[in-house]
């Protein structure tokens, strides 16, 4: 879904309304998370924050070519992961080899090696919902390297997936204890202009329904085809212009 001027004038605050309806017409292709960066990252220099992932799942992801910033090597042309755990970042050089990798904190310092070139993606994969201020963080990143990278993508997890109003409706709330937010398709984009960037595009990922012998996930996707509506993902993939 491109972000029209309609939008914009809504999150910029030149329009207002207490009741604006965010359309979302149209149904998504499934794709995976990882299916959909790749699209992304494939024959692009990329930046990957977050690169290391949960240190407990590092060796069984890099064994199953699950390890997203494997898979990002693989497929871009220029690649550096940055990460603010350090422990992770020298296990993956020492056991690994892999010499890509950064120790930053993009809030305290500048990486010289981003600003070094011209970077087609940064990407945060699940990273501003655990964030005490994510404005302020990706405000950082706008102000120091907008001269330095195209684009940014982040993906945070949908609020209105049916995946988690399935657990409203049997009164819990699924969570990582870990986030602070959640977000809807319209307070990401809202959050991505704060910081100052300009948001482009909406995708969607990792839709909770499988096409399994059984009801009723069979008959919905028998029904929808290969395309759902944006509440069967559970991912929201937000694209923006650093400017």
């Amino acid at each position: 879904m491109m972000i029209e001027n309609d939008v914009l004038s809504y999150l910029n605050g030149k329009k207002f309304s207490t009741g604006y309806r965010l359309k979302l017409d149209g149904k998504y292709p499934i794709k995976t998370r990882i299916d959909s960066i790749k699209e992304l990252a494939k024959n692009k220099s990329v930046i990957h924050l977050g690169c290391c992932d949960h240190f407990e799942v590092i060796d069984d992801k890099i064994a199953s070519n699950q390890w997203l910033q494997g898979i990002i090597n693989d497929i871009s042309t220029n690649s550096i992961g940055i990460d603010i755990n350090q422990e992770a970042i020298k296990y993956l050089k020492d056991h690994y080899g892999y010499t890509n990798l950064i120790y930053a904190d993009l809030l305290a310092e500048e990486v010289q090696e981003i600003k070094n070139q011209i970077w087609d993606l940064i990407f945060l994969g699940e990273i501003i919902e655990h964030l005490d201020n994510p404005i302020l963080f990706l405000n950082s990143i706008n102000s120091k390297y907008k001269n330095n990278i195209k684009k940014i993508a982040v993906t945070v997890p949908n609020i209105m997936s049916l995946a988690y109003g399935k657990q409203i409706y049997k009164l819990n709330e699924l969570i990582n204890s870990d986030h602070r937010y959640w977000f809807t398709p319209y307070t990401v984009l809202k959050v991505m202009h704060c910081a100052g960037i300009k948001p482009i595009e909406l995708k969607f990922a990792d839709p909770f329904l499988k096409p399994t012998y059984c009801i009723p996930e069979y008959y919905y996707y028998r029904l929808l085809g290969n395309s759902y509506p944006f509440y069967y993902f559970s991912t929201i993939i937000c694209i923006g212009e650093l400017q």
